[in-house]
């Protein structure tokens, strides 16, 4: 199979429309993207291990009217989230503030202090973060921060997976306003009925609800089960091989070397007639696990950060 050609020499100073080579075999398959990804790392299987961390910052829920603003057509959700990917437990919270130190009392108040302190916590490079969130895990619970990159939220898959599940749920209740909340609880009693439901669905893949796993026994009944943590490791490992073998059917080799001309897909909403690929951007680093660094090239000379974007959104380009 022919190489992906990458045609070098872009004016630094000139935007223009990035458009795929016409000569080359890759690009003319357009169904089909470039690159291949790489196997996925062991799943998760020891519990209270790790911790993953995230914000929901807002999430609309209403209908607007033509007399209504913005700020007062929508019933506003900023929740945080916390799930131990092992066993599948759900935690969430409504947040007043976006600010450092009130994330940090909320993952004192509704994790550390219930649960088992995780070895390692997975949250994302945003600033509401650090350095508070950061100094309580390391000086207080000895936990090691691993961040993920904006970029790339694949390597926080299942809190995403937990948001579209949470706000599937909220949507069931077709709030139109703030009428429809509880006036003394607000969200709280709507979060604690969505948390309950996740925490007693049985997964696919362990074949058991997170409260049975975590307690021992079901969440509604006074019966006892006992977790074969042994299936649950090849179950997953199954599902891990077989989601990588269908995601890379619908994908073509190609190895993303630096220097390319690339752009990539923030995956957002825009404008019609707006190219939704944004760039032209150059590699300046490749990593095995299926992500790259990129810079701007109009930036190149000017020391820009790079920034690290799963290979899923990166599409290889020619001016």
């Amino acid at each position: 199979m022919a190489q992906h050609c990458t045609w070098a020499g872009l004016r630094p100073t000139v935007q223009r429309v990035i458009e795929a080579c016409p000569n080359c075999e890759l690009c003319k398959k357009n169904s089909k993207k470039c690159g291949l990804l790489p196997p996925k790392p062991t799943p998760e299987i020891i519990p209270w291990h790790t911790l993953c961390v995230d914000l929901i910052c807002p999430c609309n829920f209403g209908v607007k009217n033509e007399k209504e603003t913005e700020k007062d057509a929508f019933v506003q959700l900023h929740c945080l989230t916390m799930t131990d990917p092992a066993t599948g437990c759900f935690e969430c919270c409504e947040i007043m503030r976006k600010r450092t130190d009130c994330i940090a009392n909320h993952l004192e108040t509704c994790w550390l202090t219930r649960h088992p302190w995780p070895t390692e916590i997975v949250m994302d490079n945003g600033r509401e973060f650090a350095p508070e969130v950061a100094d309580l895990l390391v000086s207080e619970c000895g936990t090691h921060r691993k961040i993920v990159a904006s970029g790339n939220p694949q390597a926080n898959s299942m809190t995403e997976w937990c948001h579209q599940t949470l706000a599937n749920m909220i949507r069931t209740r077709q709030m139109r306003d703030k009428n429809d909340l509880d006036p003394e609880f607000g969200w709280s009693s709507e979060l604690a009925a969505c948390r309950k439901a996740m925490n007693s669905a049985v997964h696919t893949t362990s074949r058991a609800a997170p409260s049975q796993l975590v307690f021992g026994c079901d969440a509604p009944l006074d019966v006892s089960h006992k977790a074969d943590w042994l299936h649950i490791e090849e179950q997953k490992k199954k599902l891990v091989t077989q989601n990588n073998k269908r995601e890379n059917a619908a994908r073509v080799p190609h190895a993303c070397n630096v220097g390319d001309i690339v752009t990539f897909n923030t995956g957002k909403q825009r404008k019609h007639g707006h190219d939704p690929n944004l760039g032209p951007h150059r590699t300046t680093q490749a990593h095995g696990n299926g992500t790259v660094q990129l810079v701007k090239v109009a930036c190149d000379n000017g020391g820009a950060p790079n920034e690290t974007w799963n290979i899923l959104n990166v599409n290889p380009r020619r001016t």
